[in-house]
């Protein structure tokens, strides 16, 4: 007789897997690469601080051109107080050099009070008021100078005195002091600007034209 079969043993199952029971996650390789951040190099962070430097800087100074261009370049109207005073009396010699209009009309005839100056019949004018011989001062006694003419007063040119000593307006010209009188007490009550308080003029004298101009 052949031999008895064994009976078929069945193959063994995998082991069951306990209820939620998480299955092992796959080995990590060894030879994984890593994940590095890298620093930004000092040269970047140089360039960066000086790009945000550059900005600040032209942002500063655009806000600074907006608000400050126009209190350089108008004419005020206020004007200073007057350096010259009733009682000060100018050093003989000192000489003005000649006004602009006359500079302006060299070997011509001059118009108005500035003609009048310049007449050696006229010996005085009444001094209305002195400004500092810069820029400003410039400005100054040429503003008050358009206002006066056109208000109607006979004002001469800016007189600019020799040596630097200042800026000077005078109005009118006569032989004698005498009348000039009514055109200084006039001049010392003008308020200028017009809708101001001030009395520029207030200090007005009358003087002799050689102690202003050179003629």
């Amino acid at each position: 007789m052949a031999e008895a079969l064994a009976p078929h043993e069945p193959a063994l199952a995998p082991p069951a897997l306990a209820p939620n029971e998480p299955a092992s996650a796959p080995a990590l390789r060894a030879n994984a690469p890593a994940v590095t951040l890298r620093a930004p190099s000092r040269e970047r962070i140089v360039l960066l601080a000086l790009a945000l430097a550059v900005a600040i800087l032209v942002l500063v100074l655009l806000l600074r051109r907006d608000g400050g261009i126009g209190a350089e370049t108008g004419v005020q109207a206020a004007n200073p107080t007057p350096t010259a005073t009733p009682t000060a009396t100018p050093t003989p010699g000192t000489n003005a050099s000649a006004t602009p209009t006359a500079a302006a009309h060299a070997g011509t005839s001059l118009p108005g009070v500035d003609a009048a100056l310049h007449d050696p019949a006229n010996r005085f004018t009444v001094r209305l008021v002195q400004y500092p011989d810069d820029a400003k001062g410039l400005a100054f006694a040429t503003d008050a100078y358009r206002w006066l003419i056109k208000e109607g007063y006979p004002v001469g040119s800016p007189i600019r005195l020799a040596t630097g000593r200042g800026i000077v307006l005078c109005a009118d010209a006569k032989p004698t002091s005498v009348d000039l009188v009514p055109m200084r007490d006039n001049l010392r009550g003008v308020r200028y600007p017009t809708s101001s308080k001030t009395m520029p003029f207030s200090d007005a004298y009358i003087d002799e034209i050689d102690h202003v101009l050179a003629r």
